[in-house]
């Protein structure tokens, strides 16, 4: 579990720390960073994973010496390179000795087990490098954050008309960057023929609490390109089969957060991030997603953070789970006593969120 993230000069962050538990939830006004903040544990997480930068040797944690560079960066889209730093300054001043604290942007993670992961990034040439700069003493107790990858879920963008069967490593691969909406289909049919019990499991729980009937979902690899995948509506003259095009987007925004989960928790994923999770979903529906997500964090004894505005969503938290993101420009606000406050109809408590 991740215990702590800070960030150094990436995006709008020039020096921002976090405390996390099993079940946080981000929140503040418009373009605090609570985004930023998910794409950045999604960013060190997957690239810790996929270039085996922590391996173990004669029962020690070993760092890889060398950094790893990278075109772009998994599940955060920027126009041009300095984007990714604060201020747009990638370093300050000449560095004839380097000082990793006025270069680059910098990530760090602990977790629970008091183990500190630290990730450089750096750009030359307009593309990016990525360092682990963990030292041994930072890692004494059998890290375990680099064994899985996370499963980062954005907003639902839309499904496709036609989707055609895709190789599981390029689901994973659309999973760490935010793109259920394009494998939806996908999703749902490679869960039941890879873990059917935790599909019998989904299809109750889409009925019971959202009242959405998943009927049949198959493909012949032999004989389609495309997915079939259907639910069940009643209509005036009974109950119609189809396809999960004309479904709702609040119907589909669920279901390809739980499919997720189900689909990668908690054999290939520890830690799930989800931006905007009340999208499209009436306010009772909001209710009852986090409800889920929260039964569904105890029983897989995973790690879930959510990005979130909507004050249902808050409500059915409890005060210590609730994480408020402040920019510089509230804080600066605040020393003058302007800032706004919204209250938790649940807690009563006073909570900065400044929408």
């Amino acid at each position: 579990m991740i215990q702590e993230i800070t960030l150094n000069r990436f995006k709008k962050f020039k020096e921002y720390t976090i405390q996390l538990r099993p079940f946080s939830v981000l929140t503040g006004r418009n373009g605090c960073g609570k985004s930023t903040v998910l794409k950045a544990i999604n960013l060190m997480m997957y690239t810790l994973h996929e270039n085996e930068m922590i391996t173990f040797k004669g029962g020690h944690a070993v760092v890889r010496n060398k950094g790893v560079g990278s075109a772009d960066m998994p599940g955060i889209q920027i126009s041009e390179f300095r984007d990714l730093y604060y201020g747009k300054v990638s370093r300050q001043g000449k560095q004839v000795v380097v000082d990793e604290s006025k270069i680059g942007a910098s990530i760090i993670l602990k977790d629970k087990d008091e183990n500190v992961y630290r990730m450089l990034i750096t750009s030359i040439f307009g593309g990016f490098n990525m360092k682990c700069y963990s030292k041994e003493e930072d890692l004494r107790n059998m890290p375990k954050l680099q064994i899985h990858t996370p499963l980062y879920i954005s907003g639902f963008t839309g499904i496709q008309t036609m989707e055609e069967r895709v190789y599981p490593i390029v689901m994973q691969n659309q999973m760490t960057r935010g793109g259920q909406s394009s494998i939806i289909r996908n999703m749902v049919l490679g869960l039941r023929k890879m873990k059917y019990d935790q599909y019998q499991e989904l299809k109750k729980l889409m009925e019971r609490e959202f009242f959405f009937y998943l009927d049949h979902i198959e493909c012949n690899e032999n004989k389609d390109i495309c997915i079939k995948a259907s639910f069940l509506r009643a209509c005036d003259n009974g109950i119609v089969s189809m396809d999960f095009d004309n479904a709702g987007d609040g119907e589909l925004h669920v279901l390809q957060i739980l499919a997720a989960i189900y689909l990668s928790c908690p054999d290939q994923c520890k830690v799930v991030l989800i931006d905007n999770p009340e999208a499209y979903l009436h306010p009772e529906f909001q209710r009852k997603l986090v409800r889920v997500l929260k039964n569904i964090q105890k029983e897989m004894k995973i790690q879930i953070i959510l990005a979130t505005h909507s004050q249902e969503i808050i409500d059915e938290c409890e005060k210590d789970e609730i994480i408020v993101i402040e920019d510089e420009e509230v804080l600066k606000r605040k020393e003058k006593n302007t800032g706004d406050t919204s209250k938790s109809e649940m807690t009563g408590e006073q909570l900065s969120l400044e929408f």
